[in-house]
């Protein structure tokens, strides 16, 4: 009895390590969505790491309940396998100790991880799940319109809005003089002529509309009113008025009023509340919603006692998936228990959904998955020698994965070496920590490097308009505050090239490489961790610049705009298109500006005196492109107003030229960067730009452009991986020459792909090329010739 209790502590003792190590792995895993999302948020709404560290706080629990079981599942299947691999499962047999003395300590160990979870499950998860919907409701959603508002800043928080104040009075609350509103449906795909409204006054005041706490009240005076169709000018109209109220703005849910408390759903109750719920459900009146309620309430119940339930049979069938004679160690173990959450996660989701729509009953759709797993666990060890069968332990292999490898053709090696004993594999593991370490060491320091070079540049660009217009220092540092996610895209590519060749360079310098080459390691295999960590740093890269990128670029452009002097203009998606105020009043707003061919795309333009609140002139086309010193206008018309309140006069025109428009210097950043509108991709999400894609082409309007952009942010994330590949042999050609030969050659060849990239990128928007093959092509075509050239490296 004191053997199988010294057993039994030093095996809990060994899963007890692994699991925790495996849950906070998964916890990471899980976690890493909702970060982005909620560091999005934080950047947007200019929250307090205090507020930001409590909204992540209160995620964890409700992740919890799924990265306990996994995470036990993980821990176990490592923790055997481990054992395994060293022999001492060998041992205990030798000693007398069969498989069925190692249930045991399993089975107390996914007990213990079954009480913590549904202990958290059943009190922190519903608390924590409540307070996070007040803290969204309290801090998130309460927003004083009045406190996002600046003057000569457009304001397009509002959907269906663009708000523009030339100035707002200090000390009032409010009070906005000379405002600019316009006004459009939202966009609807494939419907077009819509009726837009422009309102300019000489001032307006803002407060909540009477008796609504999710509605605003705009009050106008002394201004002009136009409603207009670009498709139909004959419809204009124009409204001089004294005072001007149009319907009440209907604000989005983060904007509304503080909600003092909110409804508990069935998640959010604690277990004494959810048993309440339980008796009160069959008593609605309400027949259609008393069935809804009862399985909620039912599936509420069986989900918190049937997920928990989950760690103890994922750590029971640990066992016998776990141990293996080929002692594959922690990457199988991840892999397995990655392939049973998949099913069990897959089986559980489509189970709970019939249940809870009412085709399944609620037990069996709520414990289907815990079902196969059991069964599973049974087959599994119904076949485990010792248990049935009589087989020894050295021969067990997983019931599920060995009719497969029987069926598979093996392959003939050249040598024991690089056939890969079980010895080489394990310490292959070591050595993969060890150059991963190595890898992300260097990559740290460049990359800190490459953000201080990009740093310098940016820096010396600003101190110029900074000094010119006197402005605070502390301006800048607001701009770098911006500047680091979205510079990840340009700096990360350079600082895993460079830290990959330097990574080889050392290792060959200290004969490290020749030491691995003789020891059965390839050069190709020694590669492996550099770029499987690069794989991963290619899916952070694609979250940076989806969730965060682009409300930093857009806070970062405007912040540029306001250090150089520039007119106000919007960023990102905003209704009906960009706007922006050029020279002499003129107010600009247009669906596309391709900075390249200098050509607009639905393009009005309008002359206002804000001083007299007065719309002069509007001009309309549905295209424009810079020609011999003057704007090509094509298929457009132009109207005038000698008196406010006045439709005018309008006249169409097929093609015209118009010369006082501002020049597209006025449009453009500098001569050789993007122009004010052709930032469009950086400053939006794949699926926002993929959705103003449909509604452009819809309308008419070429999206080449446009469709370009967006696969080139979905290929700009792999362009880590790309300068490895290529990068690695040059590498091990430089040898112990030193690291620097291999950056030399390594940026001289990122240069070349930059420049391939930029051609190819020419060609998809000059519709030489479809946008797809414009972007991805130079990617496919180094990743390529990278491969190609390390097949040919001594091995």
């Amino acid at each position: 009895m004191s053997r199988q209790r010294r057993l039994s502590r030093y095996l809990l003792s060994e899963l007890a390590t692994a699991t925790l190590l495996g849950i906070v792995l998964w916890t990471a895993i899980l976690l890493m969505n909702d970060f982005f999302f909620i560091a999005r948020q934080a950047i947007e709404k200019d929250l307090g790491l205090g507020t930001t560290f409590q909204l992540v706080l209160f995620k964890i629990p409700n992740l919890l309940i799924l990265a306990i079981p996994i995470g036990t599942l993980l821990g176990s299947m490592v923790a055997v396998g481990r054992l395994s691999a060293d022999g001492e499962i060998t041992a205990l047999q030798a000693a007398g100790l069969g498989p069925r003395q190692l249930v045991r300590p399993l089975a107390i160990h996914g007990l213990l991880a079954f009480f913590v979870s549904f202990a958290i499950y059943s009190f922190a998860q519903p608390w924590a799940s409540y307070e996070l919907r007040m803290m969204q409701g309290k801090i998130l959603t309460a927003r004083n319109v009045s406190t996002e508002l600046h003057p000569r800043v457009f304001f397009d928080k509002l959907p269906g809005y663009v708000l523009f104040i030339d100035d707002i009075p200090p000390g009032t609350k409010g009070v906005l003089d000379r405002t600019v509103l316009y006004q459009t449906p939202p966009p609807q795909s494939g419907k077009s002529g819509v009726t837009e409204q422009l309102i300019v006054a000489k001032s307006a005041t803002l407060g909540p509309a009477a008796g609504s706490t999710g509605a605003l009240r705009m009050v106008f005076h002394d201004g002009v009113a136009h409603s207009y169709r670009n498709d139909d000018p004959e419809t204009y109209r124009s409204v001089q008025f004294d005072v001007y109220s149009p319907d009440p703005i209907e604000l989005p849910p983060w904007m509304r009023a503080d909600p003092t408390s909110l409804p508990k759903t069935v998640t959010d109750m604690p277990t004494r509340e959810l048993w309440q719920e339980l008796r009160q459900a069959p008593k609605e009146p309400d027949r259609f919603l008393r069935g809804f309620r009862v399985r909620a309430a039912q599936g509420e119940v069986h989900r918190r006692f049937a997920l928990p339930f989950a760690s103890f049979l994922f750590a029971v069938l640990a066992l016998p998936l776990g141990v293996s004679r080929a002692r594959s160690g922690k990457g199988a173990g991840f892999a397995v228990s990655l392939g049973v959450i998949l099913i069990y996660y897959l089986v559980f989701r489509v189970g709970s959904n019939q249940a809870y729509e009412g085709r399944l009953p609620i037990t069996l759709g709520l414990w289907g998955a815990n079902i196969l797993i059991a069964v599973w666990a049974a087959i599994a060890y119904a076949r485990f020698g010792g248990v049935a069968g009589g087989r020894s332990l050295g021969e067990i292999l997983m019931a599920t994965i060995r009719p497969v490898l029987a069926r598979l053709p093996r392959r003939r090696v050249r040598s024991a070496a690089v056939a890969g004993t079980p010895e080489s594999l394990r310490i292959s593991a070591v050595l993969d920590r060890y150059i991963g370490s190595t890898y992300l060491r260097m990559l740290a320091l460049t990359l800190a490097a490459t953000y201080l070079i990009f740093s310098l540049i940016e820096l010396n660009g600003l101190l110029d308009g900074v000094i010119e217009r006197k402005q605070s220092f502390i301006v800048i540092l607001e701009y770098f505050r911006y500047f680091i996610p979205g510079a990840l895209v340009f700096t990360l590519p350079f600082a895993t090239m460079i830290a990959a060749v330097v990574t080889i360079t050392l290792l060959a310098r200290s004969g490290e490489i020749t030491a691995l080459k003789a020891s059965g390691m390839s050069a190709r295999r020694i590669c492996l961790p550099i770029v499987g960590l690069t794989v991963v740093l290619c899916g952070m890269l694609y979250l940076v610049q989806d969730r965060i990128a682009p409300e930093t670029n857009r806070k970062r452009a405007a912040v540029k705009d306001r250090i150089e002097g520039r007119n106000p203009r919007t960023y990102g998606l905003v209704p009906g298109g960009r706007w922006t105020f050029g020279s002499d009043g003129r107010l600009y707003h247009y669906q596309l500006f391709d900075p390249q061919n200098l050509r607009f795309q639905g393009l009005s333009v309008f002359q206002i005196d804000l001083a007299r609140a007065r719309i002069l002139e509007q001009w309309f086309c549905s295209a424009a492109s810079w020609k011999d010193g003057a704007w090509q206008a094509e298929r457009g018309w132009y109207r005038s107003f000698p008196e406010p309140g006045a439709a005018g006069d309008y006249r169409r025109f097929t093609t015209e030229s118009i010369s006082t428009f501002d020049l597209p210097a006025n449009f453009t950043r500098s001569e050789h960067s993007l122009a004010a509108g052709g930032d469009l991709a950086e400053q939006v999400s794949s699926r926002e730009l993929a959705e103003q894609i449909d509604q452009l082409a819809a309308n008419g309007y070429d999206t080449t452009r446009l469709q370009v952009d967006y696969w080139v942010k979905t290929a700009t994330a792999t362009n880590p991986l790309v300068t490895v590949l290529v990068a690695l042999p040059f590498a091990f050609k430089v040898g112990r020459r030193g690291s620097m030969y291999g950056v030399g050659a390594g940026l001289i060849l990122a240069i070349v792909f930059w420049a391939t990239a930029a051609i190819f990128n020419a060609l998809g928007q000059d519709a030489i090329l479809p946008p797809f093959l414009a972007a991805w092509t130079p990617n496919i075509m180094y990743a390529a010739l990278g491969v190609y050239l390390l097949l040919f490296i001594p091995t």
